[in-house]
């Protein structure tokens, strides 16, 4: 069986989701850095092609294939087989956060998906469902159509506290953007003189 090679083998072989996980469709699964290996490939390709079609650069984290497993912050990844082909559909990807030596859980920092209805509605179905679940400790920096989706009222996401936000962003001065109701979304100016995009914090950091 292609599972009981060892771990090198797997490097620079294309395998599929469902070779490396047979059988399970519409079901999200965590990627160790063994799977990830496997199917870095196809992971690779949809976060490429989802981060180009926005940004010419792509994904500033995931240039190249091995960034999917040689990026040491990159410690969450989950993915979901969702339609008829054997391919990853869908990836989310996030790293660990730190604050005072205390984890504060798993900060989102991108996705992919294959371009199709389903891989873009299982993409949000899953984020929210990530996102509302205060026992994953799970939570995200999000701004433009994503933050407008994942804020609205259907999901009932936690936005994450004014103080909360500039304490996990200690280093940054804050711009918040004020309406008759504080609505949660800001912009950043960071200590290299440049600023973020009207971002908004959603989740459950733990505090």
């Amino acid at each position: 069986m292609k599972s009981l090679r060892k771990f090198e083998e797997y490097h620079d072989e294309k395998l599929t989701f469902q070779d490396v996980f047979p059988g399970k469709k519409d079901v999200w699964v965590e990627l160790s850095m063994e799977e990830r290996s496997k199917l870095k490939h196809e992971v690779f390709e949809i976060i490429d092609t989802t981060y180009k079609s926005v940004f010419p650069e792509g994904h500033v984290r995931i240039q190249k294939e091995d960034d999917v497993i040689n990026n040491k912050e990159l410690v969450f990844w989950s993915a979901a087989d969702v339609d008829e082909d054997p391919n990853t559909d869908i990836v989310i990807f996030g790293s660990e956060r730190l604050l005072n030596g205390k984890s504060l859980g798993y900060k989102i920092s991108g996705w992919g998906h294959d371009g199709s209805r389903e891989g873009k509605r299982g993409l949000i179905q899953q984020l929210a469902a990530l996102l509302q679940d205060k026992g994953k400790n799970v939570w995200i920096e999000v701004a433009g159509s994503p933050a407008q989706i994942l804020t609205h009222h259907n999901f009932n996401i936690n936005r994450v506290p004014k103080e909360k936000v500039e304490e996990i962003f200690a280093d940054s001065k804050f711009e918040w953007i004020e309406d008759e109701n504080f609505n949660g979304f800001y912009i950043r100016h960071l200590s290299d003189g440049s600023k973020t995009d009207k971002e908004i914090l959603l989740g459950n950091p733990n505090f």
